[in-house]
């Protein structure tokens, strides 16, 4: 994404040719609907734990687990894993399609990793101190970390799809 066009052109080529789609145009303007270009939410692990907290919230047992509800809720829900899983077995008929599994919890740890530097970046950008030097080395870093975790999960698709549509909303910075 971050390239010459005609490098970028020749790489989504060749991320056309190894998918389903015909052509370049219909690539890029696929729906978001399809399950496999939703991005981070189109994961399993993340759509379950993202109903997980909602039935929570709506539930009315004892206020056991308001404290997920609320923002950055992969984060917070991977910190707050022994209480999920607790919840889920002692709720088990209404909340045991929410169950994640060992592999579930591999892909929302890899989320993690894949997303901590942006909010760190954020966070460091924020307020009125913040130079045009520093966003720009931040904007580094951020590349390299794209380009590490590309190559990373070269393998996993649903991973690298959700990588693609962050370069994208990325690119736009």
């Amino acid at each position: 994404m971050f390239a010459e066009d005609s490098q970028a052109k020749s790489i989504a080529e060749q991320r056309v040719a190894n998918s389903q789609s015909e052509t370049i145009d219909e690539a890029l303007t696929e729906p978001v609907t399809q399950d496999k270009k939703q991005g981070w939410h189109a994961t399993k692990p993340v759509q379950k734990l993202y109903n997980f907290m909602i039935a929570c919230r709506n539930m009315v047992y004892h206020n056991e687990f308001k404290t997920l509800s609320g923002g950055r809720s992969v984060k917070q829900g991977f910190q707050l894993r022994p209480a999920v899983v607790t919840m889920i077995d002692r709720h088990d008929t209404d909340l045991k399609q929410y169950r994640l599994t060992m592999d579930d919890w591999r892909v929302l740890q890899e989320t993690l990793e894949f997303l901590q530097p942006f909010y760190e970046v954020t966070k460091l950008l924020e307020g009125d101190e913040a130079t045009l030097d520093e966003t720009q080395e931040k904007m580094h870093f951020l590349i390299s970390h794209y380009k590490e975790q590309e190559a990373k999960h070269a393998t996993h698709t649903a991973f690298l799809s959700a990588i693609d549509t962050s370069w994208i909303l990325f690119n736009k910075y």
